[in-house]
């Protein structure tokens, strides 16, 4: 029922039902549109979120972090590469390299820009020393556009193929700890990578008979050897592949009279191993003169009993002073096991150092 004929039924005379009557157009409730959303205001000079542009830079990866280089004889040396990418969109600069080892260099000379997609290739060279057991170096890499250093890592053991045990021959006499030091003894050899191997000579004399096995035992005897002759090194020669020439240090008199020490450089190590020779054939072996930078001074470097040709193929900076890659090549005609000594001059002072290889077919 609507509200105009509920109202003549409920007022049929009098002033104020006219009233009402007349009015009541204007009383029916009218339905109100839904209120609209206001739309937000935006600056004319302000740009929405979405449509602003993040700033470019540049997005280096490393591949790999940790560089594995397996088993390394004392010496030797190898190489690993590390790739750097830029996936960045602005170029990359290399500012610096730090190692944390004198025995990793690397090929970073001057700073490096890696522009957007594009690779360099970092080469760090790790050099094993003398000592046996694990290696660990990193290198430090240092960008322009951080401030904390990228970290690579490169990791190698230290091992003999050919293991002696024990590792020295210790005949030096000390009144106290050592008045009388076992002259005569034996050496175990031990094949370290399951190779069997023969023994060849023992002290440069031919061994007694024997046939490839994974260990040896061997014979030293310096009876009525005064300590001022005493060799420095107790070699054996063996058919190993990696292990041609064996070394054992002698403690001795003689050791301590070799004069390291006492001039304005000397030799990183006082033997030179070459290894295992074909006649013919030339071996490479590195040496760094620690103390003597200076590269405007000559140095010569010869055979004394002229049993190997040397000859010094390049030359670069160490860590503790000049090296140098020598080309050792076995006189026509030599072969066996070759001692010799290789004598090196530099500024007024001298040192003679032994050297040894296997040369055979």
């Amino acid at each position: 029922m609507s509200f105009r004929l509920t109202l003549r039924r409920l007022c049929t005379r009098g002033p104020l039902c006219a009233l009402l009557l007349a009015s009541a157009p204007a009383l029916a409730w009218q339905p109100q549109a839904p209120p609209q959303p206001q739309q937000p205001q935006h600056n004319q000079q302000e740009q929405p979120q979405q449509d602003r542009k993040k700033p470019a830079k540049p997005l280096i990866r490393i591949r790999p972090f940790l560089s594995q280089l397996g088993v390394m004889s004392p010496r030797s040396t190898r190489v690993a590469e590390v790739l750097l990418r830029n996936d960045g969109d602005a170029p990359a600069v290399l500012r610096r390299v730090a190692t944390t080892c004198t025995c990793t260099a690397t090929n970073f000379h001057d700073p490096v820009t890696i522009e957007p997609g594009a690779e360099h290739v970092l080469k760090l060279q790790v050099r094993a020393g003398n000592n046996i057991g694990p290696l660990k170096s990193e290198a430090h890499l240092f960008f322009e556009h951080q401030a904390d250093p990228m970290i690579v890592r490169v990791e190698a053991k230290v091992a003999r193929p050919v293991s002696a045990n024990p590792p020295i021959i210790d005949v030096l006499i000390f009144p106290k700890r050592n008045p009388k030091p076992p002259l005569h003894g034996t050496i175990t050899l031990k094949s370290e990578d399951g190779k069997p191997f023969r023994v060849l000579t023992v002290q440069g004399k031919p061994a007694p008979a024997n046939e490839p096995a994974l260990t040896h035992t061997v014979e030293y005897n310096f009876e009525g050897v005064e300590q001022r002759d005493m060799p420095i090194w107790f070699v054996v020669e063996t058919d190993h592949p990696q292990a041609s020439v064996v070394e054992l240090r002698v403690g001795s008199l003689a050791l301590l009279n070799t004069g390291q020490g006492t001039g304005p450089w000397d030799p990183d190590f006082d033997l030179v191993n070459l290894g295992r020779i074909t006649p013919g054939d030339s071996a490479a072996h590195e040496i760094e003169l620690v103390g003597l930078r200076d590269t405007n001074v000559p140095v010569e470097f010869l055979s004394m009993k002229g049993l190997f040709a040397i000859e010094v193929v390049a030359e670069h900076p160490g860590a503790k002073g000049r090296v140098f890659v020598l080309k050792c090549t076995p006189a026509l005609g030599q072969e066996g096991l070759l001692h010799d000594k290789l004598v090196i001059r530099a500024k007024g002072h001298e040192r003679a150092i032994d050297m040894y290889a296997s040369v055979r077919p």
